[in-house]
């Protein structure tokens, strides 16, 4: 797509940024085409296409970890379980996390076999749940998300009482302004060190749910808006194992995270630099392609 141009999808969004929708002023939603897009302004970008965790993070609560519906996605690899990514519930059986994680030579078979993708919320814990793939769904924008149905609903807390049970459960899906704090979570990792190749990049921690306090700026990125995530004065921000992560909006105090609306989805870092995101509400006005057979 050329940098100038402008989905439907996006200049609907443009309008919700503006605060209204004004049909008749090139903010009708209509039907959109399939596009590629150019993901970062920066001009020379050395960003990761595999998995991207938080490096320095804070451990999460127990309570968040085991029923905040952030979650870990894994494969089987010569028997053993390869962690590559996260996500987020949006309802019992669905989660959103980033597309590529579908697209990397050594995960690409899940999108003709769901079953064989795990998903996790309290990996290791005593608390864990475990579900397998049933379904993937690709954004027809080209945008960096997926959509994920799994087998059987995960145990969440209920909208109206928090009663946990595995049906009812819905996470909503909302947009801050640019320079907003949000919390932002992933599995990923701890610490990272890289060499001069970006994507040749060593680290541990890889597993364990944190989360951070970040700054999200919108920006333009050629084809649409992102979210761009800097280090916190605390040299937080998220990492390998972290795509598909989510941030969410931001509480006094770190509890029941799974009533925090949805704000961005992450696509890509810079190690130590920056991370794009796509911005979640961009979701509501998409339309999907499933993708498994």
């Amino acid at each position: 797509m050329p940098r100038s141009s402008r989905t439907p999808l996006m200049l609907a969004l443009s309008c919700l940024f503006a605060g209204i929708i004004t049909v008749g002023a090139g903010c009708a939603v209509e039907p959109e085409e399939s596009s590629t897009p150019d993901r970062t302004d920066d001009p020379n970008p050395e960003l990761q296409e595999q998995s991207q965790a938080i490096l320095n993070g804070n451990v999460a609560d127990t309570e968040t970890l085991r029923k905040g519906g952030f979650v870990q996605l894994a494969h089987s690899v010569n028997g053993q379980l390869k962690k590559f990514c996260s996500g987020t519930l949006i309802s019992n059986t669905r989660l959103f996390t980033a597309r590529h994680c579908f697209e990397d030579p050594t995960t690409r078979y899940i999108q003709g076999n769901a079953p064989s993708l795990f998903v996790f919320m309290a990996h290791g814990d005593l608390g864990q749940q475990e579900r397998r793939g049933q379904a993937i769904f690709f954004a027809n924008s080209g945008f960096d998300y997926a959509m994920v149905d799994v087998r059987g609903g995960f145990n969440m807390p209920r909208n109206s009482d928090n009663v946990v049970a595995t049906t009812v459960y819905t996470r909503a899906i909302t947009i801050v302004p640019s320079g907003t704090d949000v919390l932002c979570f992933g599995n990923g990792l701890n610490s990272e060190t890289c060499g001069a190749d970006p994507n040749v990049c060593e680290g541990t921690g890889n597993g364990v749910l944190r989360w951070a306090r970040l700054t999200g700026t919108v920006f333009d990125a050629g084809s649409h808006q992102m979210f761009r995530y800097k280090p916190n004065i605390l040299f937080q921000l998220q990492a390998r194992g972290d795509s598909g992560g989510s941030c969410v909006t931001l509480v006094p105090i770190v509890k029941q995270m799974w009533k925090q609306p949805l704000v961005s989805i992450l696509s890509q870092c810079s190690p130590g630099s920056f991370c794009n995101s796509e911005i979640a509400l961009t979701t509501k006005f998409d339309t999907w392609t499933k993708v498994t057979p």
